[in-house]
């Protein structure tokens, strides 16, 4: 996670994923563990520009809820465009299938990179159904000792 995350600058989430308790996780393992082995990411986490899409989530007066997070519209493809066109890194997405089929269907994924654990999570919905993207063209796949491998694809068309 620490090597993917060498370029991102700017970490999307969806309104769920930031008031189910991702941000606050993350800030505290890196205030209060930095012996945990997690504690890098946990700091790179907390370091990188967060942005919250969401129409139902207002900014509060004063301090943001999360440091270095700020609030925009659910507006996908007008907001992400804009954060596209600024300067900065990559991006990285943390939502649900929701959040991440809505970016596929509106066109704004440029990369997928998937990280597959060997874990078993039941059914779920599936984050490829609404944006066509049947066929996928593999950009690289890596391995390691754990067994995770994380796989990058392109859009094929």
């Amino acid at each position: 996670f620490n090597a993917v995350f060498t370029g991102v600058d700017t970490i999307l989430l969806s309104r769920k994923m930031a008031q189910e308790g991702y941000l606050t996780h993350w800030g505290n393992a890196a205030k209060k563990f930095p012996h945990d082995p997690f504690y890098a990411f946990a700091q790179r986490i907390v370091d990188a520009r967060k942005v919250v899409l969401s129409d139902k989530l207002k900014q509060s007066a004063g301090e943001p809820a999360w440091e270095r997070t700020s609030v925009a519209s659910g507006d996908l493809p007008r907001e992400v465009n804009a954060l596209k066109a600024g300067e900065g890194g990559d991006m990285a997405v943390f939502g649900g299938a929701g959040f991440a089929s809505a970016l596929i269907a509106a066109g704004l994924v440029d990369e997928f990179q998937l990280f597959i654990n060997p874990a078993v999570l039941g059914a779920g919905r599936r984050i490829f159904d609404q944006g066509g993207f049947r066929n996928l063209r593999l950009l690289g796949s890596k391995t390691y000792d754990c067994g995770m491998v994380v796989s990058r694809y392109a859009p094929a068309g």
